[in-house]
């Protein structure tokens, strides 16, 4: 019999083992598969990377712990917003160890108006 067939089975079995104890977070938390997104909103962006420093640094604990690395190339921040005038602010958020940066991506959302 082939093991490592058999381990693919238990795969998804042993990774909800994993995140079954994931830390409380001020942010909510989205998860699909082995992606986690942290998702907040806030009046400022002091007030969201506030929230989401503090939050990354539990998830970054949890990873230690159970010695699990971050994919460098999936850790991503997007930013939603309306205030153009905040367009090409960089938010500081924390690294995970592991993952040496964080790109930022940056969405500007329109107000509705009638045309």
């Amino acid at each position: 019999m082939d093991s490592h067939r058999d381990l693919s089975v238990l795969s998804p079995s042993l990774f909800n083992v994993y995140i079954n104890d994931l830390p409380a977070t001020q942010s909510r938390k989205f998860i699909y598969a082995d992606d986690i997104c942290l998702g907040t909103q806030h009046q400022s962006f002091d007030e969201v990377e506030n929230v989401l420093n503090t939050d990354m640094d539990m998830m970054a604990d949890f990873l230690t712990r159970w010695r699990l690395q971050p994919s460098a190339t999936k850790t991503v921040s997007s930013v939603f917003h309306l205030h153009n005038a905040q367009a090409k602010r960089e938010l500081n958020i924390s690294k995970i160890s592991g993952s040496d940066t964080i790109q930022t991506r940056r969405i500007l959302v329109s107000p509705w108006t009638d045309h």
